[in-house]
């Protein structure tokens, strides 16, 4: 027990005073050297069997020497700051090249369309019927947009433009916030090296998506908050700061923006409870934000509730039955098969592919590494969070009393470390079929309790140069930790493993892209389309079609697909809907999908069958204008206005 309680306790986090050095040869000699790593990773062709083992070996080389140096006693903070710089980028590189000449991720195709309607109409607010959503928070689009304008960039340049720029102003951001609520640079560089560990940075934060931009601004907004609150700003200054900051994250994403006020809300609270100076202004500023947010929600319509309500309801409904089987055993009876139900088989694709043993063992490993720093440094981190300097004397378990008694004067660090007990959810929920994309959203605000955690648990054990051991210890516990959230976050996914059915960006390919070209060569913009997920996404990018789905039509397209002969529901679809024509793919017929569905709501994951495909070949007044062996393309005009 005691010895449980030594590991867990609180400790004293202290720094011995080292001489500090920047290095300008460690800064450009690690540079280069990340630099031929990332070229390594992706210089083996896409059908080279070699591709997977020069990606996946490559990312704990790049990753390890960069971060020993940037948590490595006595080194410069802006040192430490060039070298998490440089792992933002080179990560967010690896992303760009697994297809260099065009986006390639699903979301990214979603506010291509807005970018693209913004570019050619000059208007704000027109409709996406990919992802309805977006266009009512065009934040990303708008900055890409007017580059592009500026420039005379291509979209896609523009857009990674854009994107780089914000990682690299996200991690300096964090980098500074976690420095001034802890008071240690060094602290501050090993946080940011455990937040790259989530799930959601290398992929899902890399994409042209509004949450990308998000996440950059919040990040400003942290670190503004702090240093405004240490220089001692009046209150006109502060509120017109973070006022405008907050204002720029409710237009670009709604659930950044609903974290980052709730963040501002419950850290006005702490400091109340503590009794802080600003307390009254932190409240302002809260109440500032979220003004904001209840005007842009009333001009747009408040679409919240239909976006988000049935995406929460759905996770929790299948995490719930889950997690009573996990307690009630095997004798569960009907609950035990609503938990079976309810989970998703870990390293499964939703085709029964399975992710290789040696690619699961990075992911399996970072759980218990990650679980017992957050263990070793949760106690530490909150009673850090009463002090005044980074030595405090009155630590210890005595420091949880003080925390009780309402004794603190960092709010910022004792809410940030209270954010790590979210990251236990995060993963629960993502073992759910329905709460996976809740729990990746939520890695990004769990990991930033998670990197001061672990950066308070590493500071405490190691402190010196000459500790080897340690030095190798927090090396090899980080990169673990890196190394598994790109697994979990992308996987298999991250290197061309052939085309796959419904597989995202597997399954962009040079067939399916041409096809969709064609469309708006020979069919001209704006025609009514229906088809399967992905090369739905491929007609409103390159084809510039409207694609119809149940977002926004309220019909499901995919009964169209699904029944061998012509009927009259068919007929009504096509009438209701306004349909010009009917895209099929004949490779859905040949797989099951590899991630979701053939269609915008997965409803039926058995292949389809080619007859239910070629079923339009016969049908009156139906003409089949493309074929190119496996996609078709048929004019249903007739059919719509037929009587």
């Amino acid at each position: 027990m005691r010895s449980l309680l030594a590991f867990i306790g609180p400790k004293t986090l202290s720094e011995p005073m080292l001489p500090l050095r920047f290095s300008l040869d460690w800064s450009l000699g690690l540079m280069l050297y990340g630099t031929v790593i990332t070229w390594l990773m992706r210089a083996a062709a896409h059908s080279s069997p070699w591709q997977e083992y020069l990606f996946w070996g490559g990312l704990p080389l790049l990753f390890l020497p960069l971060a020993a140096r940037a948590a490595w006693p006595g080194v410069a903070a802006g040192e430490r700051l060039i070298h998490l710089i440089v792992l933002a980028e080179l990560s967010f590189l690896i992303k760009v090249l697994f297809w260099p000449i065009n986006f390639a991720q699903f979301d990214e195709f979603l506010h291509w369309i807005t970018a693209s309607d913004i570019l050619e109409a000059h208007k704000l607010f027109l409709p996406n019927s990919m992802l309805p959503i977006s266009p009512l928070f065009p934040g990303l689009e708008v900055v890409t947009t007017a580059l592009a304008n500026l420039s005379g960039l291509p979209l896609f340049v523009a857009a990674n433009l854009i994107v780089a720029a914000t990682r690299g102003m996200f991690i300096a951001a964090l980098f500074g916030f976690y420095t001034r609520i802890s008071g240690s640079a060094r602290l501050g560089a090993i946080g940011s090296l455990a937040y790259m560990g989530g799930s959601s940075y290398v992929m899902f934060d890399s994409q042209f998506a509004y949450e990308t931009l998000a996440l950059g601004l919040v990040g400003t907004i942290l670190v503004a908050h702090v240093e405004l609150s240490a220089a001692g700003a009046d209150a006109r200054r502060t509120l017109t700061v973070l006022g405008l900051l907050a204002a720029a994250v409710v237009v670009t994403h709604h659930i950044t923006a609903l974290e980052v006020l709730s963040l501002l809300t419950a850290v006005a609270m702490l400091q109340a409870l503590a009794r802080r100076a600003r307390w009254r202004l932190d409240l302002m500023t809260a109440a500032l934000g979220g003004a904001f947010m209840a005007v842009w929600l009333h001009l747009i319509g408040n679409p919240l509730s239909d976006y988000i309500g049935p995406v929460l309801d759905a996770g929790v409904s299948q995490l719930l039955p889950m997690l009573k089987h996990a307690f009630a055993g095997s004798g569960g009876g009907s609950v035990a098969s609503a938990g079976r139900a309810s989970s998703r088989q870990a390293f499964v694709a939703a085709d029964g592919s399975h992710t290789p043993v040696w690619l699961q063992i990075p992911m399996i490993v970072a759980l218990p590494v990650t679980a017992l720093l957050l263990a070793n440094g949760f106690l530490t981190a909150l009673v850090h969070a009463r002090g005044i300097g980074l030595t405090d004397p009155g630590g210890g378990w005595r420091g949880l009393v003080d925390l009780i008694r309402l004794r603190w004067q960092r709010s910022w660090m004792l809410l940030i470390a209270l954010l790590a007990l979210t990251w236990p959810m995060s993963v629960l929920l993502r073992l759910t079929a329905s709460g996976w994309e809740i729990g990746n959203r939520l890695s990004g605000l769990s990991f930033l309790g998670v990197g001061i955690v672990i950066g308070s648990s590493i500071l405490h054990w190691w402190q010196r140069p000459e500790q080897w051991f340690a030095a190798t210890l927090a090396g090899l516990a980080l990169t673990v930790i890196f190394t598994g959230g790109v697994v979990a976050g992308w996987g298999l996914p991250a290197t061309h493993i052939g085309y796959k059915v419904e597989g995202d960006a597997l399954s962009i390919e040079p067939m399916s892209i041409d096809a969709a070209a064609w469309t708006k060569q020979w069919l001209g913009i704006g025609n009514r389309f229906a088809g399967d997920r992905c090369n739905d996404i491929l007609l409103g990018t390159y084809g510039r079609q409207e694609v119809i789905t149940s977002l926004y039509d309220r019909e499901d397209s995919g009964a169209l697909f699904r029944h061998p002969t012509l009927s009259p529901w068919d007929r009504e679809i096509i009438q209701t809907d306004r349909l010009d024509y009917l895209l099929t793919d004949l490779r859905d017929s040949t797989a099951r999908p590899y991630l979701i569905g053939y269609f915008n709501e997965p409803t039926d994951l058995t292949p389809l069958d080619p007859r239910n495909l070629m079923k339009w070949d016969d049908a009156p007044g139906v003409s089949r204008i493309f074929d190119d062996g496996w996609i078709s393309i048929y004019d249903v005009r007739a059919m719509r206005h037929a009587p």
